[in-house]
């Protein structure tokens, strides 16, 4: 997984508020085409699996209440989990 985590909505709605000054004869055709070519990306875009899932990654770390060794771990009557498997989750996306 990539350090450049990008929000998928904001760069659709880039797409979809781009135009361009045409002048000239071909101002139809140009125009027609750039919408075409607009569809087209944001449907690339919208195609992309989930690269990080937050709602996963924080339903795992509030599942998760054990070590390595299987071994709840307990502060205040409360299981709490692991610093390293935390950190495993998170870095994980909660992508499988």
């Amino acid at each position: 997984m990539s350090n450049d985590l990008i929000s998928r909505s904001a760069l659709l709605e880039e797409i979809n508020n781009f135009s361009m000054r045409i002048t000239g004869s071909a101002n139809t055709l140009a125009i027609t085409i750039m919408e075409e070519t607009k569809k087209s990306i944001s449907k690339v875009i919208d195609e992309q699996p989930t690269a990080y899932d937050v709602d996963k990654v924080v339903d795992q770390i509030r599942t998760s209440g054990t070590d390595e060794d299987g071994i709840v771990l307990y502060v205040d009557r409360k299981p709490i989990i692991a610093k390293e498997l935390a950190v495993k989750i998170v870095k994980s996306g909660g992508i499988e």
